[in-house]
């Protein structure tokens, strides 16, 4: 009789039947969706996880099993998208982007462009961005601007700070499994956009805050938060 053995899966337990080694490579539930660049056979798109595979191939199948774990490994990484995400070197609008990247496991260059104060008179200088960068990504999208997304794998240049959250949502689906879901996210981003405008009103000093006007918004502000707000 096979010796059974008890196995970790999610957040599950359950008891399998000892098997060959080819047996330690199936997949296992994944605790979240999987996003698409993810491969089927790779149990939790985390190399963590495929490691820790490759090591129990290696002490029950031995040297060939460990190989077959260690392509897997290496194929899962290639299969991740890369992206570039450009902003200034801020949070800022591209945080939520940067947050959304780094939670799907994806690789990406965070391109951050510098202000730097000029030497003479005020004011500060961008020529990085604008003298050096923007005009080429102009010929490749007519609406470029900060933040930007350059999809690595299709060449896809995608500006705007939402429709960049949106896109990013259906590239390492993040947006739900449903019409329903996707709704709720888009309304989501919706809800938070109005709240970070009013905030904005608060904390930059060229909307012309004062005392008076700062007790204003925050009154509002709780009014903007409740559910079926306009």
């Amino acid at each position: 009789m096979n010796e059974q053995r008890a196995t970790e899966q999610g957040s599950g337990r359950r008891l399998v039947n000892e098997r060959p080694a080819a047996a330690l490579v199936r997949p296992a539930a994944p605790l979240r969706p999987r996003p698409s660049y993810c491969p089927k056979v790779s149990p939790v798109c985390c190399v963590p996880g495929l490691i820790s595979m490759a090591v129990r191939a290696l002490l029950v199948g031995g040297a060939s099993a460990a190989a077959a774990a260690t392509l897997m490994i290496l194929q899962s990484r290639k299969k991740k998208p890369s992206f570039t995400l450009g902003y200034w070197d801020i949070r800022g609008l591209a945080a939520p982007a940067r947050m959304m990247l780094v939670y799907a496991g994806a690789e990406f260059e965070d391109k951050m462009f510098e202000l730097k104060q000029k030497e003479e008179g005020n004011g500060w200088d961008a020529e990085e961005w604008f003298d050096e960068c923007r005009p080429a990504l102009r010929q490749k999208n007519a609406f470029i601007n900060l933040p930007y997304l350059i999809d690595e794998g299709t060449g896809l240049v995608v500006t705007q700070s939402t429709a960049i959250y949106q896109y990013l949502g259906r590239k390492l689906e993040l947006m739900g499994s449903s019409e329903a879901e996707e709704a709720a996210a888009e309304q989501t981003l919706a809800q938070a956009f109005d709240l970070r405008n009013e905030l904005v009103r608060i904390v930059y000093p060229f909307s012309g805050t004062t005392p008076e006007k700062t007790i204003a918004y925050s009154r509002r502000l709780p009014r903007l938060g409740d559910v079926g707000s306009t």
